[in-house]
């Protein structure tokens, strides 16, 4: 049982062969519609929504495009990453305030099944989760549909959640840290994280695919992360700061604000060029 509750969260870690023409992905040899304009993959958008209804069309094309890429790319289980893209495509479409664009922090709640933390984005107040996992599609559908989505009110909530075990761990995924969704989701650590992520050459790659995307439909520019020049751990600005020796993205004035941040977030967060 432990196995396949992994399996259904997680994902195995083979690829499934399907490809993507939108709106439909093929699993093997079968046909399984994925709909973008329904939640919680996408806003519904046949049904009347007023003077936002062109936003919310520009919205779903953008979640039909992101989950594409992170199937190619493979990105699986990423959902903060996902979220903090999306919400950097998003604003510049029109979605500038929090009640239109907030990314939620909280947990799946699944009949018969044990919680799982989780990242989505509430649009307007539809639930949207565009969060890839590497699992047959007509399951994965299936499980997203049946979910409930409440998000955390502080750490306490995670009380009834799985956060991970010695089988998740011998499958070399970490146990679930609060603080570190919380650091990365944080708005004021966005350039940071993305940053970090870029890293990886799977969330690069994904970075990069939306970036394009979004110019060539939107003829919207997204700004390059870049290294900002500013202490990661007291925030003030200098031309001589030195970068981590592990990641060579987080930068210190000094080696007490290193070991400062590293205890408190950073070696956490951490991530070495080219990590797979």
């Amino acid at each position: 049982m432990a196995r396949e509750r992994i399996l259904m969260i997680f994902g195995n870690g083979k690829s499934i062969p399907f490809r993507y023409d939108s709106p439909r992905l093929h699993v093997a040899e079968k046909t399984v519609k994925m709909k973008f304009n329904e939640t919680p993959f996408g806003i519904p958008v046949n049904q009347p929504l007023g003077p936002r209804e062109p936003l919310f069309q520009k919205a779903n094309k953008v979640f039909s495009a992101s989950f594409m890429f992170q199937r190619e790319c493979g990105v699986s289980n990423c959902c903060s990453l996902v979220n903090v893209v999306l919400r950097r495509c998003l604003r510049p479409l029109g979605f500038e305030t929090n009640e239109l664009l907030q990314v939620q922090y909280g947990r799946i709640q699944r009949y018969n099944q044990m919680d799982m933390p989780h990242v989505w984005l509430d649009i307007g107040g539809y639930v949207i989760d565009n969060t890839y996992l590497e699992i047959p599609i007509k399951l994965f559908t299936k499980m997203k549909k049946s979910a409930k989505y409440v998000p955390f009110t502080d750490a306490g909530d995670l009380s009834n959640s799985f956060l991970g075990d010695e089988e998740t761990r011998a499958m070399g995924i970490q146990d679930h840290d609060y603080e570190v969704y919380i650091w990365c989701l944080n708005t004021s650590n966005e350039e940071k994280y993305m940053a970090l992520s870029g890293n990886k050459a799977q969330l690069l790659d994904y970075q990069a695919k939306m970036m394009k995307f979004m110019k060539e439909t939107f003829d919207v520019e997204l700004p390059e992360v870049k290294k900002e020049k500013i202490c990661w751990s007291c925030n003030q600005a200098s031309e001589s700061l030195k970068s981590c020796s592990k990641c060579k993205i987080a930068q210190y004035c000094n080696k007490c604000c290193q070991t400062r941040d590293w205890h408190k977030i950073h070696k956490r967060v951490c991530l070495p060029p080219n990590t797979r």
